[in-house]
């Protein structure tokens, strides 16, 4: 694959969104238009796969909205990608079809994935890890989790101030998958009663009340907030462990789930200056680099300097 004398380049968003991607993709659109003609894939992956491919041509829409949480041109979920299979091929087609063989994909670890396959089919793929989970390993900090953590921080914060009032305790989920960073960092400014994750938790909703009833029983002084990871426990796990706790210890437990609230956090500066430093960086890669095919993921170490890599993810 010769790319010197190739000055097209493709930006989406994959997977769940994260606060940041809107300064990032405004920034790289921007900085890339000297040099580049910038495309941009609608909804991810499922985008590229339905054609859905658009040069920019008018930055004041992105401008706009550059400070806000979510994505400009859309994101989601899509099958898992394959060398051998035919979405994956037509991803490959719509984009050869306009002269693009380099692809920028801001996501989490699964879009890193996605990526890593398109790379097999001569395309030119950098990695911008963007996730309020903060689930890559190779990069302390991935867009969005800053924003999400500090966003959570508020919440709960003002939740434990009202569960003092009434005596009550809160049990909040966070969101993470299968990554419990979110899970912890959501807390960091006070002291919970307890903090379950993948690690720790026990199963089922006997396990869980358990779990509550050993902390009740071992820690002095507290602050009344449980912090939950998603998808350890149920619905009704979450009634029975409230059932249970009100008729055995005449304890109110109020179910708090963040879910979305998280995606749409508010961006926070630090964000903000990160995706200003990781476009940068990207964008001057590309202009000393106009030959390089290899795939790319932009980490961040844990100074918050900014750097290249030229490696497969996994």
């Amino acid at each position: 694959m010769n790319l010197k004398n190739n000055k097209n380049i493709c930006i989406i968003s994959s997977g769940g969104d994260s606060p940041g991607m809107n300064k990032l993709i405004y920034l790289l659109a921007k900085g890339l238009k000297e040099n580049f003609t910038v495309f941009v894939g609608k909804k991810g992956f499922a985008g590229l796969h339905d054609d859905l491919i658009s040069e920019v041509t008018d930055l004041s829409e992105y401008e706009k909205r550059q400070n806000d949480a979510g994505s400009i041109i859309g994101s989601s979920r899509f099958h898992k990608l394959n060398i051998h299979e035919e979405h994956t091929k037509r991803i490959r087609d719509n984009l050869f079809k306009r002269d693009i063989r380099r692809l920028i994909i801001l996501g989490g670890d699964g879009s890193a994935i996605g990526g890593e396959v398109l790379s097999k089919l001569d395309l030119q793929v950098t990695i911008i890890p963007c996730s309020i989970d903060n689930d890559y390993s190779i990069t302390e900090l991935t867009i969005g989790a800053l924003s999400a953590k500090e966003n959570n921080q508020r919440l709960i914060y003002d939740l434990n101030l009202t569960a003092k009032t009434h005596d009550a305790i809160n049990l909040v989920e966070a969101m993470g998958r299968l990554w419990p960073w979110l899970t912890h960092a959501s807390v960091e400014n006070l002291d919970p009663l307890l903090v379950i994750d993948n690690q720790n938790f026990r199963r089922n909703r006997t396990g869980l009340v358990k779990l509550i009833k050993k902390a009740l029983a071992e820690k002095g002084r507290y602050d009344p907030v449980i912090m939950v990871q998603e998808n350890l426990y149920s619905d009704e796990s979450y009634r029975w462990a409230k059932e249970q706790l009100a008729l055995e210890l005449n304890i109110p437990l109020r179910i708090t789930r963040l879910g979305y609230l998280q995606r749409g956090a508010p961006v926070c500066e630090q964000d903000l200056i990160l995706a200003k430093k990781m476009s940068d960086a990207v964008i001057d890669w590309y202009i000393k680099n106009p030959g390089d095919d290899s795939m790319h993921i932009v980490i961040i170490d844990e100074k918050e300097n900014i750097k290249i890599r030229n490696r497969s993810i996994y």
